[in-house]
């Protein structure tokens, strides 16, 4: 939630900020169209391919659980609720046990809203929440280990579209954060027997060039962009596999993953007409997501 910590009047008359934010649904729908042209397109590769690549989809339920905190350490706000979602993944075996990954993944849902005005009065309501990613990895036997062991690199691009829902007291609230993660994680194969594996994995990530976009415009503010400190996070889960066709498995995904964000300095943004000033800056959060996904893979 954006932080307003100033008010500067800039000519004679005192100016009352009254920030009012609306939500851009067409933009929302032009980017999940975008993911699922990304996803048809991963289906066309795997049919131009026989037997060299692997598609998955995994539908699924994220929890998620989002705080932010003052300077002091104090809780400000926060969010919690479940959102539901789809992902998608294509692997290209590129060489023996070496696999190229394009994958991605969209939630959406309303999630409970609790938080403070800016007056420090007490806040509760819903919040609108949009997530949307798309990466690359690479995977590859752990030589150092043995042959049930992999390693992944992986690269990926992450959007929150995060709308806190107006109240008879609050106005709406829209804010859009963007930000890399570049992780190296390892799976270990605990079971290897008949068609169904067993594993689980963990991976350490670095959040890179964390941004968070506020929409002022209907106040004259434009839409500022604050950079947020860079964290590190981390990711554990357990995956299951079963086929039920020579060409087909279904399984379950259960991840846990974590990230942190840092504060952003202070910005002052001026008004379009120069009548007005503020000083806002974005507190430090934290992050915890449980997510839960049923996958289903076919070979080509």
């Amino acid at each position: 939630m954006l932080f307003v910590k100033h008010e500067y009047v800039l000519k004679s008359y005192h100016l009352v900020l009254r920030v009012i934010f609306f939500r851009d649904n067409l933009l929302k729908m032009q980017k999940m169209h975008l993911f699922y042209s990304v996803v048809l397109l991963m289906c066309l590769l795997s049919e131009a391919s026989a037997q060299s690549n692997t598609f998955g989809i995994s539908p699924g339920i994220r929890f998620f659980d989002y705080a932010e905190y003052g300077d002091d350490g104090s809780f400000l706000d926060g969010e919690k609720g479940p959102v539901l979602g789809l992902g998608g993944v294509f692997e290209h075996h590129a060489r023996k046990d070496v696999s190229v990954l394009i994958f991605g993944d969209v939630f959406a849902g309303t999630v409970d809203y609790d938080g403070r005005l800016q007056s420090g009065f007490p806040l509760t309501t819903d919040t609108d929440e949009l997530f949307y990613s798309l990466g690359i990895g690479v995977k590859s036997p752990l030589l150092l280990l043995n042959s049930q062991t992999n390693v992944f690199f992986d690269l990926v691009y992450q959007v929150w579209e995060r709308d806190i829902l107006p109240t008879s007291i609050s106005t709406r609230l829209f804010e859009i954060y963007k930000w890399w993660e570049l992780s190296l994680g390892v799976e270990y194969f605990l079971v290897e027997v008949n068609d169904n594996t067993l594993s689980i994995f963990g991976r350490a990530y670095q959040v890179i060039n964390p941004t968070m976009q506020v929409d002022l415009v209907s106040d004259g503010y434009g839409k500022p962009t604050l950079d947020l400190g860079e964290h590190f996070g981390g990711e554990l889960g357990f995956h299951w596999m079963t086929s039920y066709s020579p060409r087909q498995q279904i399984g379950f995904l259960g991840t846990y993953k974590f990230w942190r964000f840092g504060r952003s300095d202070d910005m002052t943004v001026i008004r379009d007409d120069n009548s007005a000033a503020i000083v806002i800056h974005e507190p430090r959060s934290e992050t915890n997501n449980l997510t839960l996904q049923i996958i289903f893979k076919s070979e080509f």
